[in-house]
């Protein structure tokens, strides 16, 4: 990621992406790209990164203007006063409300193929 494409305007290392990526709820795993031998290598440091290499605590300081307004699930905008944990409530309603699209879809999809 570099200064003029990161959403909040400050370039993070490869190792700091799979951090950052990690550390969200229900991710075991994370796939970079891999172009060739010297991605490999790049990627593979995180194997032997200090915590410190590993801190993306910079994007803290930064909110992208484009996602005023839209939960990214982030949850830096906790702590909720009342305890709440905003960016699972807001990622369990959307995927209810995908979940309930796609119940209503598939039935209506299947009575169109089949007519």
């Amino acid at each position: 990621m570099q200064d003029n494409t990161s959403p909040f305007g400050k370039k993070l290392t490869r190792i700091q992406c799979i951090q950052y990526a990690l550390d969200k709820p229900g991710v075991l795993t994370v796939l970079p790209g891999i172009r060739g031998k010297n991605d490999l290598i790049d990627i593979l440091k995180y194997t032997t990164a200090t915590p410190e290499e590993k801190d993306y605590s910079i994007i803290g300081n930064f909110t992208p203007v484009d996602a005023e307004g839209k939960c990214v699930y982030c949850n830096h905008c906790e702590p909720c006063p009342a305890g709440l944990d905003i960016g699972l409530i807001n990622k369990t309603i959307l995927l209810m409300s995908v979940k309930w699209y796609k119940s209503v879809q598939d039935p209506i999809e299947s009575k169109l193929i089949t007519n």
